[in-house]
């Protein structure tokens, strides 16, 4: 619901103008601008929801990428085990040896600044998780009477794995799924705020903090707008995730 409202907001009061206009600087809020300008002119607005877009599209991407790797490393480590399991498992522990963060920040001082290289640092650390997740619940459901059954009648891996592993492994999912979404909006916006993300030309929650803050006491709107707003849109993704878990709940207790 917020961010539909942010998106009425924008069409109704900006005209999404993030162009620079130094004669414009610090422009009052429900002046011009609905919600004024920065220190380099631009309309806070149309910076919020292009910081917003970003945002919700790098991480949407993140995860995404990181739960097809996972899934697949996952299913095929816990349902055929052997070698292929050790490998993964010990890569994955590597990986888990060091602080997400750091990792991330290493990454990106080897290849470089920019979206596809905060998208791949970003992948290449949270992938393990959905890993593991994977794994452990593959092994605890591959040996139940139901799944045994369905071998004995020369089913597939992948017939058994979408058949009868998905649905019940899908909760567990699910519910990971909003908690990655925060810690990479999170992690993407620390990344611009420390200048190591998106070019500081394009506006994201991330770097209008880090601008607003030179200016706190001056115009403490600057810091408070992409602020209250990178708590909201967190805030409002932990409420989907809690209501996708109560509905998966409703639904295991209907059956």
């Amino acid at each position: 619901m917020f961010l539909f409202i942010i998106i009425i907001i924008s069409i109704l009061f900006s005209d999404f103008n993030i162009g620079l206009n130094i004669n414009g600087r610090f422009s009052p809020v429900l002046g011009e601008h609905f919600l004024g300008t920065d220190n380099l002119g631009r309309d806070m607005l149309s910076s919020i929801i292009c910081g917003l877009i970003i945002s919700l599209s790098i991480s949407i991407t993140v995860v995404s990428l990181s739960a097809i790797i996972g899934i697949i490393i996952g299913f095929i480590t816990g349902y055929f085990e052997g070698a292929l399991e050790t490998i993964f498992l010990r890569i994955g522990d590597v990986l888990l040896a060091f602080p997400g963060f750091l990792l991330i920040i290493i990454w990106i001082s080897v290849i470089g600044n920019g979206v596809f290289s905060m998208i791949f640092a970003i992948t290449f650390s949270s992938w393990v998780g959905y890993a593991r997740l994977i794994h452990g619940e593959v092994l605890k459901y591959k040996n139940k009477d139901f799944v045994l059954a369905a071998k004995s009648y020369n089913s597939s891996f992948f017939r058994i794995s979408i058949t009868h592993l998905i649905p019940h492994i899908k909760p567990v999912f699910l519910a990971q799924i909003p908690i990655d979404l925060s810690n990479v909006i999170l992690i993407e916006s620390s990344l611009n705020f420390l200048g190591l993300g998106i070019s500081p030309k394009i506006p994201t929650l991330g770097h209008l903090v880090f601008n607003g803050q030179k200016y706190m006491f001056i115009k403490p709107s600057l810091i408070i707008f992409p602020g209250v707003t990178l708590f909201l849109l967190i805030l409002s993704i932990n409420f989907i995730g809690e209501g996708l878990k109560k509905g998966d709940n409703q639904n295991l207790f209907n059956l």
